[in-house]
């Protein structure tokens, strides 16, 4: 049973979740406004069926505590958003899942050929809401980069490409996986805040200008390991699935017991990073501690493993 403290923390996560929902359809009503009826259906299917919202969650709640402007939060979030959607069109298109989240995906509502140019616009309009942080687009667009080149590998192991590999070289090879096609993501979301903060601001000293250097590392760190946390939780829960369809699952090639103390090494780490992003962020912001509070609740509501292992 959850505590006073919990549920009030519950319950502020799940007003701004709220808020970002509604930004989103807003921002896909206008946005898409001059597409066709087809196109702007299999976008709203795409970006609304997308989830928990936990990578947005993930880049407002930093950007808070930062004290970054909420217009730009919303419409950063928005393209980070987007560019999730499109990975998941994609990966379905690869994959062919007969639903994704209880509904059919694109390429069965509206064919391969639309979904893969689905996809391709999705990626194209997420990277606008950047365009005037020069720095933080690079940022973006290299760590999307990981993104398809973790699905290219993944693809190549589900055609067999690796089976003659040793064991060791495919333990390495599917953390691989995981550190670009999920992990990066992840990284995204827990950088860009930081990116955006000292691109928006003059950093008036050399000991500011080391304090966000330090900042924009540990946050990568700490987006890495909760990346890769999140990830194998989600081969725990998928594995059956992945069995059937030869899908890369860190459970079926590390077993029990070495995925289950992966998982643990990649929280604690996940959370050491981010006790050591606290103490720089309440030095540059003052308005940092609450939203660390939070912060620290959607982790571990996000990759608590205590009811699965």
């Amino acid at each position: 049973m959850k505590s006073h403290n919990e549920k009030y923390l519950e319950n502020k996560i799940e007003s701004l979740k709220d808020e970002l929902e509604n930004f989103i359809r807003k921002s896909l009503k206008e946005d898409f406004s001059n597409f066709s009826d087809i196109t702007r259906e299999m976008v709203e299917n795409s970006v609304m069926s997308s989830g928990k919202r936990i990578r947005p969650l993930l880049f407002s709640l930093i950007s808070l505590s930062l004290g970054i402007p909420k217009k730009t939060i919303m419409h950063v979030s928005y393209g980070i958003e987007l560019s999730h959607a499109f990975t998941l069109v994609h990966d379905d298109l690869i994959d062919r899942p007969i639903q994704r989240r209880g509904n059919p995906p694109i390429f069965k509502l509206a064919g391969e050929e639309i979904a893969l140019l689905i996809g391709d616009l999705l990626f194209s309009k997420s990277i606008i809401p950047l365009s005037q942080f020069p720095k933080s687009s690079k940022f973006f667009i290299e760590k999307m980069c990981d993104v398809i080149e973790g699905q290219i590998i993944d693809v190549l192991w589900s055609k067999g490409k690796f089976n003659s590999h040793s064991q060791s070289e495919k333990e390495k090879i599917i953390v691989e996986i995981q550190s670009k096609k999920t992990s990066s993501l992840f990284r995204i979301s827990s950088v860009l805040p930081a990116i955006i903060f000292e691109e928006s601001n003059r950093l008036k000293s050399d000991k500011m200008r080391k304090s966000v250097l330090l900042l924009i590392k540990n946050l990568d760190m700490f987006g890495y390991h909760f990346g890769l946390a999140f990830q194998t939780l989600d081969d725990i829960k998928d594995i059956e699935e992945d069995r059937k369809i030869n899908s890369p699952n860190i459970l079926l090639i590390l077993g029990k017991e070495k995925t289950y103390e992966l998982l643990k090494s990649n929280v604690s780490r996940a959370e050491k990073y981010l006790n050591a992003c606290e103490e720089i962020i309440l030095a540059l912001s003052k308005k940092g501690f609450k939203y660390i509070e939070l912060l620290k609740f959607l982790v571990k509501e996000t990759v608590g493993y205590e009811k699965i292992i």
